[in-house]
């Protein structure tokens, strides 16, 4: 199914209860949806975007999560986009985040950004480090969160490398 003739799609999220795909279109700066077949393509309405790029749809708390690079942020709204909020800025210790995920169960957010794994509330508070070596520039990130493992996925493309490590950060793979 071809969704979008898009300029730069740089992450897409399909959450676990919502019959839509979400991606991030970070050339035209716009967050868009679709259903499953590519029917029914939305911008949807959030302003002020510069360079999106990681995006995480939870289908279970019904929460948009995004890292905006360029404007140093990680934002959430609901699942039509509606509400936006900064989470994380770089008062937060934000350089150039890339990539998002959440564990809704846990109520955490993890990200990738210049420097490291980092991990806070889903609100934004208790910002920490999670991994801070082995890496480059990691980007992408998933959280295994349905298993006995309990961890995070990561890649790096200067490294090209696809790491894990466990939730507490005991060992990287």
């Amino acid at each position: 199914v071809v969704l979008c003739r898009a300029s730069s799609v740089w992450a897409a999220a399909l959450p676990d209860v919502v019959p839509k795909l979400y991606w991030t279109d970070s050339n035209a700066k716009k967050i868009q949806r679709a259903n499953l077949d590519g029917s029914d393509i939305e911008d949807l309405p959030v302003s002020g975007l510069s360079r999106p790029l990681g995006i995480y749809a939870d289908g279970l708390t019904g929460r948009l999560y995004w890292a905006d690079g360029l404007l140093q942020k990680i934002q959430s709204s609901d699942l039509d986009g509606i509400g936006a909020e900064d989470l994380l800025t770089s008062s937060d210790g934000l350089i150039y985040p890339t990539g998002v995920a959440v564990d809704s169960l846990g109520s955490k957010l993890y990200w990738t950004d210049t420097g490291g794994i980092k991990r806070a509330g889903t609100d934004g508070s208790n910002v920490e480090d999670l991994l801070t070596e082995g890496f480059i520039a990691p980007q992408g990130i998933a959280v295994e969160k349905r298993s006995s493992r309990q961890r995070v996925y990561f890649c790096d493309p200067q490294t090209s490398r696809l790491q894990s490590s466990p939730l507490d950060a005991s060992s990287v793979e």
